[in-house]
C-alpha cells in the first residue's frame, strides 16, 4: 500500500477513504490538522505560545481541552496534540514554538486519521476492540491498543469518541469495526459517511 500510496495525487487517499463503508454510528472525521507538540517537561514556552495565542492547553496526562472549533490532548507528560480544522493555527503554534527554542512541533495531518464513534460505540461496540479500562470518560484522552494497532481514544463529549490512528490503516479499521457492529447487533450501514 505504500508504494500505491507514494503515486496518489495529494487528497486522493483521503478520497479512496471515504469510500469505505463504515458501520453505523462511525464516520470520518472531515478535514482536520494534527500538530503533535514536543517540548521539555519544565517548559514555560510552550504552554505561553498556546496561552498567547489562545489555544487549549491540558494540563495534566490524558487531559482533553476544547476551545471552539480546537481540541489539546495531553498523552505524555512532554507531548501535546492540537487538532483543528485548519491549518493556520498549527502554523502559527510551530512559528510561536520555533522561536521559543525549547519546544518543536510535527504536523501529523496527513499521517493520521480520524473517526468518530458515537454512543452507540461506548459500550458494547468498542467492548470488541478495545480494552474496556482504556475508554476515556468526557474530556479525556488516552493511548491504547485497538485490536494490534495503537490508537488515540478522544471522549470529545459525552456521546461522541473519537478514533485518531495511521491513516494507511483505515482498511485495517473499517474491516475490525464492521465485525465489532456485527457480534455487537449494530447495523451496517451501506452509505457513505
Amino acid at each position: 500500500m505504500a508504494d500505491t500510496e507514494a503515486c496518489l495525487a495529494p487528497g486522493a487517499l483521503a478520497f479512496m477513504q471515504d469510500l469505505f463503508s463504515w458501520p453505523d454510528g462511525v464516520r470520518r472525521v472531515p478535514d482536520r490538522q494534527l500538530l503533535c507538540v514536543r517540548h521539555r517537561a519544565d517548559s514555560v514556552a510552550a504552554p505561553s505560545a498556546f496561552q498567547r495565542l489562545g489555544l487549549p492547553w491540558p494540563e495534566r496526562v490524558n487531559d482533553l481541552c476544547a476551545q471552539g472549533s480546537l481540541i489539546a490532548a495531553r498523552h505524555r507528560p512532554e507531548e501535546v496534540l492540537l487538532s483543528a480544522p485548519t491549518a493556520a493555527p498549527l502554523q502559527a503554534l510551530a512559528r510561536a514554538l520555533d522561536e521559543a527554542g525549547d519546544a518543536f512541533a510535527v504536523d501529523l495531518s496527513d499521517g493520521t486519521a480520524a473517526l468518530e464513534l458515537d454512543g452507540r460505540w461506548m459500550g458494547e461496540g468498542l467492548s470488541h476492540l478495545v480494552d474496556p479500562s482504556a475508554l476515556p470518560g468526557p474530556g479525556r484522552a488516552s493511548r491504547c491498543r485497538f485490536i494490534d494497532v495503537p490508537v488515540l481514544l478522544w471522549r470529545v463529549d459525552e456521546k461522541r469518541l473519537w478514533l485518531l490512528a495511521d491513516r494507511s490503516l483505515s482498511p485495517y479499521l473499517a474491516q475490525w469495526l464492521s465485525h465489532a457492529a456485527e457480534a455487537a447487533g449494530l447495523r451496517r450501514s451501506d452509505c457513505h459517511h
